[in-house]
């Protein structure tokens, strides 16, 4: 998809009216008819690079399951230095025909030092 091509993510996704796609700067898109064409512009932007999923978790139903993952994000921008940019992730998919699709997906931006600082606090007490 960095590269341009929508294709993996048009064969991945469910095509249903009920999907759901929650960025990590906002907003929610419902429907395939919402959430498909935003994944064809992030296609058109070409940004290069790819995603590595760090600390994985998985839980699979008969029919339904779900994924929590860090995403690890490493492109390059106009400027054409390499940028990491990490996210955290949850995905869920439900069983269609046959197959697994992805009905939500949902992501949002993870800064471990601000994560850890926060932990820290709710342990401590500190502030």
């Amino acid at each position: 998809m960095f590269a341009g091509d929508v294709a993996p993510m048009n064969v991945v996704w469910s095509h249903e009216a009920d999907v759901t796609q929650v960025g990590p700067f906002g907003g929610r898109l419902t429907g395939w008819e919402a959430v498909g064409p935003d994944w064809a512009h992030v296609a058109s932007r070409e940004i290069g690079g790819q995603v590595v999923g760090e600390h994985v978790h998985v839980v699979a139903g008969i029919c339904m399951g779900y994924t929590v993952t860090d995403e690890i994000w490493q492109n390059r921008p106009v400027s054409g230095k390499p940028v990491e940019v990490r996210i955290r992730a949850t995905n869920v998919f439900r069983k269609e025909r046959g197959g697994w699709k992805m009905i939500h997906h949902q992501t949002d931006m993870f800064a471990p030092d601000v994560v850890a600082s926060a932990a820290a606090e709710s342990t401590t007490g500190a502030k």
